[in-house]
């Protein structure tokens, strides 16, 4: 489980120490402080291999087709778009364990050549169909140990070549602010009931939806749904339960899936009445404690913050961080709150969203 992070000259964060973190991390801030652009970062940073991520980073911002401009996206990687600063972001585990990633943004030609920093990538790079201006991302990943790993990404769709060090990987799923997907919830939905622990999941749905009595795939328009029994005379399709329903079953798809990994949730109360939040946010940090899971959610809402700190005092232990993010003219500040803090701010009804 991480409990530091330190990002460096990334999106809109020249620099920022995130500290002491906890299984569960609620970011709060203004908007345009930054949010999601953390959530963004620790998704580089928990797979540099997956050279798919620099595209589809960009389309969970809702930019339609990225790969058709990916160089010029590419530079918004960059704190103020200033690519030879070049991206850092490192982190500590609770072990101690340190690893690194630096992105830089460089050419087909340089990288040939062997930017400053980076071994030369093997003789067959890059192939056919590029030219010395190409642009190419790369990505350093720097372990424990001294062990390095390179990933020069050439295209939008993944075309990459790799230094033969064995990839690192922590697992990890990002839940967007916008609608579920369906496709990935029936694949983790199907993943779940093939492993029989359907068990897992459905007294947390039954929080917003106490009729149900159990969830199934069933076909619906040549594709599978998840469904469930809610005792009328037919299953019902999950899509038509309510936005709070699949909002929910997201996210607890994504924890179950993703053992001993780390799960990002862009405006985790998207969909949900605040009515409910406390009892989702102890969904939540049941799922993460028994699956391993570090959870990083961002909001809004004031309801949302203190459900979360109210289901935590309930549920011990108390393992939830708030990170407040302010700009400051140019720079990304953060405030960092645990129990007492988070307790003593709520008394004197100071603004903390």
């Amino acid at each position: 489980m991480f409990k530091h992070f330190v990002i460096k000259n990334f999106r809109c964060f020249a620099g920022l120490h995130l500290q002491h973190l906890e299984r569960v991390n609620l970011i709060a801030g203004k908007n345009n402080t930054g949010k999601t652009a953390l959530l963004e970062a620790i998704r580089l940073h928990c797979d540099p291999s997956d050279s798919l991520l620099p595209t589809k980073i960009n389309e969970w911002r809702g930019i339609d087709d990225p790969a058709k401009g990916f160089a010029e996206f590419w530079t918004w990687f960059f704190f103020d778009r200033i690519p030879a600063n070049g991206v850092e972001v490192s982190s500590q585990d609770d072990k101690g364990k340190k690893q690194t990633v630096k992105i830089q943004l460089t050419d087909i030609g340089t990288a040939r050549s062997g930017s400053p920093g980076l071994p030369k990538p093997p003789d067959n790079f890059p192939g056919q169909g590029w030219h010395a201006n190409s642009p190419c991302l790369t990505l350093r990943y720097e372990g424990p140990g001294g062990g390095v790993r390179v990933v020069w990404v050439i295209g939008p769709h993944g075309e990459a070549w790799y230094t033969p060090t064995e990839a690192w990987r922590v697992p990890c799923e990002f839940v967007g602010s916008g609608s579920p997907s369906p496709d990935r919830d029936v694949h983790h939905f199907s993943a779940l009931e093939t492993e029989n622990r359907l068990g897992d999941l459905l007294p947390s749905l039954q929080i917003l939806e106490p009729r149900l009595e159990r969830l199934s795939l069933a076909v619906l328009g040549e594709k599978p749904v998840i469904h469930g029994n809610v005792g009328l005379s037919r299953l019902v399709p999950v899509s038509l339960m309510g936005e709070g329903v699949r909002r929910l079953l997201s996210v607890l798809l994504a924890i179950i899936h993703t053992p001993g990994g780390v799960v990002l949730i862009d405006e985790v109360e998207n969909g949900l009445h605040y009515s409910v939040m406390k009892d989702v946010w102890k969904a939540i940090a049941v799922a993460a404690r028994q699956m391993d899971v570090q959870v990083f959610a961002t909001t809004h809402s004031w309801e949302c913050i203190q459900a979360a700190h109210h289901a935590f005092q309930e549920n011990r232990p108390y393992e939830l961080r708030y990170l407040r993010l302010d700009r400051i003219g140019d720079q990304i500040a953060v405030k960092s709150m645990d129990e007492q803090n988070r307790t003593r701010f709520e008394s004197t009804d100071l603004e903390i969203r």
